[in-house]
């Protein structure tokens, strides 16, 4: 009987050409349950990645937006427009 706690992934496998079902190993994880520790495994590094890369994104924004905020003050100050 199957882990009731990781739903297995029958309906995606393949049989090769001995028989033998293959993805389990790449299904399974991905329908096993989001705090499940193989997720976690798999997944942890993806999401940090992402978010490494949307924290980035958003420095680069808010460096831009002070740029122009202060380019705008100095244009004001200096009576260019």
């Amino acid at each position: 009987m199957p882990d009731e706690k990781q739903p297995t992934a029958e309906e995606f496998f393949y049989l090769d050409a001995d028989g033998n079902k293959q993805d389990a190993e790449l299904h399974n994880p991905i329908l096993g349950a989001v705090d499940n520790p193989v997720d976690e495994k798999i997944m942890k590094p993806i999401r940090e990645r992402h978010r490494a890369t949307w924290l980035a994104e958003q420095k680069a924004i808010q460096r831009k937006s002070q740029w122009q905020r202060a380019k705008a003050l100095a244009q004001t100050l200096l009576g260019k427009s």
